[in-house]
C-alpha cells in the first residue's frame, strides 16, 4: 500500500487500518461466526457453502489453507421479505 500511496495517511484523513468491526456489512448481516452459530439457518447456509468447497475441490486435502473470513448476506424478494440466508466464505485481501 505504501508504495503506490506513500508513507502513512495524509493529514487530515483516517487511518488505513480500519477495526475488523467495520469491514463487515451494515445491517440485518451478521458481523461475526459467533452470531451465526446461534442460528439454524446461518448454520445450515454455512454447511451448504462448505458442501460446495468440497463438491468443487476448491480447497484440496493436505494443502495449507490462506487466511478466510465469512461474510453473510441476506437475500431478499421485491417486498423486502427474507428468501435465503447466504454465507460465503472468502479470502482476506492482503495488500
Amino acid at each position: 500500500m505504501d508504495n503506490i500511496l506513500g508513507l502513512g495517511s495524509p493529514l487530515g484523513l483516517a487511518d488505513r487500518e480500519l477495526p475488523q468491526e467495520l469491514l463487515v456489512a451494515i445491517g440485518d448481516e451478521l458481523g461475526s461466526v459467533e452470531e451465526a452459530k446461534a442460528s439454524k439457518e446461518w448454520c445450515t447456509a454455512m454447511l451448504e457453502e462448505m458442501a460446495s468447497i468440497e463438491e468443487n475441490k476448491t480447497l484440496p486435502r493436505g494443502h495449507r489453507a490462506i487466511g478466510l473470513k465469512w461474510v453473510f448476506k441476506l437475500k431478499r424478494d421485491e417486498h423486502g421479505e427474507i428468501v435465503k440466508y447466504k454465507a460465503r466464505l472468502v479470502v482476506k485481501g492482503y495488500v
